[in-house]
């Protein structure tokens, strides 16, 4: 097999795994040490590991351990949207299949009994990645679920009109017309964050992801990959949406909410329309809107995909993979 070690990650190692995924094919912001370490101690079993070949960095993995009915299972970081290998750019796909040969081999001398893999969608992959998806099923793998986001590509803003749905393009015009209807990035977190509960609440009855004290420590470590846009009716604030910059290629909203009193005016439209402006001259190629599946894909949010497609977003598939090292008699 092929001369690769396989290296435990430590605090100490952060920056160096960190500059590896920044500059990596497919690597993102919830990939990094950075973002995951903001979680309180503790709180997950860190089992991230580093792939090395020749004295060099060709990959990392961030996981953690988890139990399931008393088996030991290896899964993407539970503290990130999403995980799954990232590869240095010269990577081929011959050591992927071997990487990931050692990786199932270096689990099951230690008493795992499966493995639980979430992968980004490929919007996010900076140069193609395929060789994941293939070396995955190759060795076993089988795809447990799909989740669908919509993503909108920016880089051909002549053609956004056309792609806009009508009624969604009326929205955005009259939303531009209207002059007491303003939007803009700011950085008041605490009050949208008290607007973004209140509409949680009142329509879901649930509460945001990350607390307030949460999302000011990610901004805090990431001021500039995670922002804050804000609409606001007659100074009022009425709608937010928070954007991650998750690398070079793509952006990805969450947390949207709009008071009822000021849907009339469209504001999230208009705020959608402002991000996919500032994302297209910030020189992004993609804006994901995020999943609008549920229960792991097994319910569709029709109302919020007909909401993202009229702005001529389309399906991004994150895929679940799961191997049973069982089973496959590893």
């Amino acid at each position: 097999m092929a001369n690769i070690e396989i290296v435990e990650y430590n605090p100490e190692m952060q920056k160096l795994w960190d500059d590896f995924v920044w500059n990596s094919r497919n690597g993102t912001i919830f990939h990094t040490q950075r973002f995951l370490a903001y979680h309180p101690p503790g709180r997950f079993r860190d089992c991230s590991l580093l792939f090395h070949k020749k004295n060099r960095i060709a990959c990392v993995l961030p996981g953690a351990l988890t139990t399931k009915s008393e088996n030991l299972i290896y899964r993407s970081h539970p503290g990130s949207s999403y995980g799954g290998p990232v590869l240095a750019f010269d990577t081929d796909l011959r050591f992927v299949i071997e990487a990931l040969e050692i990786f199932i081999y270096y689990l099951s001398q230690r008493g795992f009994h499966s493995i639980e893999m979430r992968l980004p969608p490929r919007v996010y992959q900076r140069y193609p990645s395929g060789e994941l998806d293939f070396a995955l099923t190759y060795l076993g793998f089988k795809v447990v679920n799909m989740e669908l986001s919509t993503a909108i590509y920016l880089n051909d803003k002549k053609n956004w009109w056309k792609r806009f749905r009508d009624d969604t393009a009326r929205s955005i015009r009259k939303a531009l017309k209207t002059n007491n209807l303003t939007v803009k990035e700011t950085d008041d977190w605490a009050h949208y964050w008290k607007v973004l509960t209140d509409v949680l609440q009142e329509r879901h009855g649930v509460s945001p992801t990350h607390s307030l004290d949460e999302i000011l420590t990610l901004r805090q470590l990431f001021p500039d990959r995670i922002r804050l846009f804000t609409g606001y009716v007659n100074g009022e604030l009425a709608a937010g949406i928070v954007v991650f910059v998750c690398n070079s290629k793509a952006l990805h909203t969450f947390y949207f909410a709009q008071k009822y009193e000021y849907q009339e005016f469209r504001v999230l439209n208009l705020l959608i329309y402002k991000i996919m402006e500032w994302g297209h001259d910030h020189g992004f190629a993609y804006l994901n809107l995020g999943i609008s599946t549920e229960d792991n894909g097994k319910l569709i949010n029709w109302g919020l995909f007909r909401f993202k497609e009229g702005f001529g977003g389309r399906g991004v598939v994150r895929r679940y993979y799961t191997l049973n090292l069982l089973e496959n008699g590893r």
